[in-house]
């Protein structure tokens, strides 16, 4: 397995060395992770990550990779957006947030645009008709943000896709790779509903 350093990961490198800390950071696939059996005391799935795999085989193969690295009576840690009162309403998109460098520097502005999947199906009432139905759990996100540059707007847009995981589904989930006493708690932060954190800790 190839190591590499991530940009995510530069934040905490450069605060470990601020602390004098010996800290080594990797950036890996979650469904492979570079690291011993019963290595760690707790894994900690951050910022909606796991919705990022799309398919119950991928979120099942990588639950059961952070279970192999975990010592026995280790925790996991899984945090996601609040999935079931998104699936109610499934919003078109974020508010706009303002930001302003600590610096001083020019603000910026960054919203999303979320794209439900939808798909083709039959449906008979005396005869076959075609049919639009959502397929109730993925969507397409793009992350706009607007740059100040020579006094105008720049858009850069980033793109990813999601799985939309309810809580009964990803608490299925994590128990179908053998965790134990899985609980949800709630923390809400500001802006919009659409960023309450869900958390589920559960012990291998």
């Amino acid at each position: 397995m190839r190591w590499w350093r991530s940009r995510a990961a530069s934040p905490a490198a450069r605060e470990a060395a601020r602390r004098k800390v010996t800290l080594r950071t990797a950036a890996a696939d979650m469904r492979r992770l570079p690291f011993p059996d019963a290595r760690f005391d707790a894994v900690v799935c951050a910022d909606n990550s796991l919705p990022h795999l799309l398919t119950e085989q991928d979120v099942h193969v990588a639950l059961t990779e952070m279970r192999r690295v975990l010592r026995p009576g280790g925790q996991l840690l899984v945090s996601s957006r609040p999935y079931d009162d998104l699936l109610r309403n499934r919003p078109a998109s974020t508010p706009p947030q303002v930001h302003r460098p600590t610096d001083g520097g020019e603000r910026t502005v960054t919203f999303q645009l979320w794209h439900w999947h939808w798909h083709w199906h039959w449906h008979w009432h005396w005869h076959w008709h075609w049919h639009w139905h959502e397929d109730g759990e993925h969507y397409d996100l793009e992350h706009c943000q607007l740059l100040p540059t020579d006094g105008e707007w720049r858009v850069k847009v980033r793109r990813t896709a999601y799985w939309a995981l309810g809580q009964d589904r990803l608490a299925g989930l994590v128990a179908n790779a053998r965790f134990v006493d899985p609980e949800w708690r709630c923390r809400r932060r500001p802006a919009s509903s659409s960023r309450y954190s869900w958390r589920t800790p559960a012990r291998r």
